[in-house]
């Protein structure tokens, strides 16, 4: 069985949070259980995935709100409000659906 496995930022092996400590763990037990899995998402500025062979980086991006600028804060909240989006997904959103699906591919 071959996994896509979306995430926003792919791990690079720094475990610096819950959520890389997380998504490395959930992607090494489908491994473990003999799944494929090739993952989906952005790197940090930077970093480079942990395994670039399974791994489809589709660009570098910060998304911490604490390291963005005023402008870039209030950017990210008027996406929100006039897309319906959450205010976590607009910072994501950089990537054409069109993007994503050749990359895929």
């Amino acid at each position: 069985m071959h996994l896509l496995f979306a995430t926003s930022i792919v791990p690079d092996g720094a475990l610096a949070s819950g959520y890389e400590i997380a998504n490395a763990a959930i992607i090494a037990a489908l491994r473990r259980a003999g799944a494929r899995v090739t993952v989906i998402g952005f790197t940090w500025p930077g970093k480079t995935a942990i395994d670039p062979e399974n791994t489809v980086v589709l660009g570098a991006i910060d998304v911490r709100t604490e390291s963005a600028s005023p402008l870039r804060k209030l950017a990210w909240v008027g996406k929100a409000i006039f897309s319906g989006l959450t205010f976590a997904s607009v910072k994501l959103r950089t990537v054409s659906d069109h993007d994503v699906q050749a990359a895929i591919e």
